[in-house]
């Protein structure tokens, strides 16, 4: 958190890109607690490839 900013971060180990990091963030609603006390919410998306052991996908928004 930042004065009056928060960054959501979703962090998966996967065998191979799937690009859901986001939707698993909007379905479980985690930023929903945060809305009404920050005026801004970004959401963060990484996977980690376990074979190459990087970052395979990278995905962020800002919410509402």
């Amino acid at each position: 958190m930042h004065k009056d900013k928060v960054i959501i971060l979703e962090f998966k180990v996967v065998d191979t890109p799937e690009n859901k990091t986001l939707q698993q963030i909007n379905g479980k609603r985690y930023y929903e607690k945060y809305i009404g006390k920050y005026k801004e919410i970004y959401l963060v998306g990484i996977e980690f490839s376990k074979k190459e052991r990087n970052i395979v996908s990278f995905e962020w928004e800002k919410a509402l």
